[in-house]
């Protein structure tokens, strides 16, 4: 009689515990609230004169046809200007900047007596203005890109410069020159072209 009821006893313990019987454990928990994620930027901005007393920063590009209109529009072998650029990353995402020139588009003038002997003109200013462009920010020295035609530029693509980290400025020095050895070719051309500067994420 013992047996069938420890029998009985056991069978029950059994059935309750696949019914459904809970074992209470100790069990704590802890809620983090408000969390946010937000998206780093990215923003290049450019002084046109960073080595005055004032900072200028902007979001637009300088135009060299403003800033030298005297001097590129009468340009002549031995001509030689520079213009010092800064740029600055105003964003929180560090970056690489990076420099292009674009729609190069080379015209004749009006081909004046001098020139005629060169037949065609095709107008050959962008063929012998010479880039010199040197990056100073780069951790591991200038970044120099020397004495290279604007025609060439057009057919580089993008020129990385270098390092640009978040908060950080630096100064883009560009050289451009006609040197003595180019003659009565270039007479009357005219070339026009576009500059982009770009900053990538690092």
């Amino acid at each position: 009689m013992k047996k069938i009821l420890m029998s009985l006893f056991t069978i029950a313990i059994v059935g309750a515990l696949i019914g459904g019987g809970v074992m209470a454990l100790f069990s704590d928990t802890e809620t983090s609230t408000g969390n946010t994620f937000t998206a780093g930027t990215l923003d290049l901005q450019f002084d046109n004169d960073p080595s005055g007393d004032v900072d200028n920063w902007m979001d637009s590009v300088p135009n060299y046809a403003l800033l030298y209109s005297e001097e590129i529009n009468n340009m002549k072998p031995g001509d030689w200007e520079f213009d010092i650029l800064g740029i600055k990353n105003a964003g929180t995402v560090d970056g690489i900047a990076s420099i292009e020139f674009t729609n190069v588009v080379n015209l004749p003038g009006t081909t004046p007596e001098p020139e005629v002997i060169f037949n065609p003109d095709n107008g050959e200013l962008g063929a012998n203005v010479l880039f010199t462009i040197i990056y100073s920010a780069d951790p591991n020295g200038p970044k120099l890109v020397d004495k290279i035609s604007l025609d060439a530029l057009d057919t580089q693509g993008k020129i990385t410069l270098g390092a640009l980290n978040a908060g950080q400025w630096a100064n883009i020095w560009i050289s451009f020159e006609i040197l003595d050895s180019v003659g009565n070719v270039i007479m009357d051309d005219n070339v026009t072209f576009d500059v982009v500067f770009g900053l990538d994420q690092a």
